[in-house]
């Protein structure tokens, strides 16, 4: 799934319901690398598609990344904007990259897993809840709580 982490990417900065901050500007951009999108295998025309969607919702800025390179960018990107529930879609995209190289099974469960809540413990219907479940946040456990207490998976 080439390009699975920037459409992800792509997705949480265009739906995450950001408004401009016009008290903070001129975020430096120094040492960001660009590509072209079809160098990193992305169609110039979906991407107008998907800028011309941007602003029917209302976007004020999207930019794409492939690799650790810029290769889309529209609307005002030298502002900084404040983002809300941001987090879980975001945090999705990273474990969709290490599911997508195959490093993580989003169908193991917490109890496969070895992973638990300290002190009190979780219940073994909690300890049933899949990576998917955590992440698409259907299983009543924090995934945050999971983290914080037993590292990354």
């Amino acid at each position: 799934m080439r390009g699975y982490a920037a459409a992800i990417i792509f997705c949480v900065v265009t739906l995450a319901g950001c408004r401009r901050d016009t008290a903070v500007k001129d975020h430096d951009r120094a040492g960001l690398e660009y590509a072209s999108a079809k160098t990193v295998g992305w169609s110039t025309e979906k991407l107008e598609e998907a800028k011309e969607y941007a602003e029917e919702i209302g976007s004020a800025a999207v930019m794409a990344f492939y690799d650790g390179k810029a290769f889309f960018s529209w609307g005002d990107i030298d502002c900084k904007y404040p983002c809300h529930s941001i987090r879980k879609p975001f945090l999705s995209a990273l474990y969709g990259i290490y599911e997508d190289r195959g490093k993580l099974d989003l169908g193991l469960t917490v109890g496969e897993l070895g992973l638990d809540d300290i002190p009190t413990g979780l219940t073994e219907e909690e300890k049933n809840a899949t990576v998917r479940d955590l992440l698409m946040s259907r299983s009543g456990v924090s995934i945050t709580r999971l983290q914080a207490r037993h590292g990354a998976w």
